[in-house]
């Protein structure tokens, strides 16, 4: 598991994480694929996975959010914006814990499943 946090976000400002630069050690455990965002402050957040803007993370001020591969099964980078329109986010105010989840019996076979799919040898 590797956990970043926050820089100071003034209201409406942004942070990109980029983990890899961060933490080089993760480079092997990419794709991440379970998420934590705790939000210790009362600022709303959204959480960009991927930098996508279509696809967030909204994050209420002081709980905590999980998401796991069912919901992003691949993530690389993340942006964290304070959607406060007012409230400053304090540096180390938000932690965010990203892993790859164990392997299991399906995420094992799916990618076997397509490829004799694709080749006509299945389904």
């Amino acid at each position: 598991m590797f956990t970043f946090r926050n820089v100071e976000l003034t209201a409406g400002s942004q942070e990109l994480i980029t983990p890899v630069t961060t933490k080089p050690a993760c480079r092997k455990y990419l794709p991440f694929n379970f998420i934590t965002i705790s939000n210790q402050t009362s600022a709303e957040l959204l959480v960009y996975i991927n930098q996508n803007p279509t696809e967030f993370i909204e994050v209420a001020g002081n709980t905590i959010v999980i998401a796991d591969k069912g919901t992003y099964p691949a993530i690389r980078t993340l942006i964290i914006k304070n959607n406060d329109a007012t409230a400053t986010i304090l540096a180390n105010k938000v932690t965010i814990k990203l892993q790859r989840s164990q392997a299991d019996l399906t995420s094992l076979s799916e990618p076997m499943v397509k490829s004799l799919v694709k080749l006509g040898l299945f389904g």
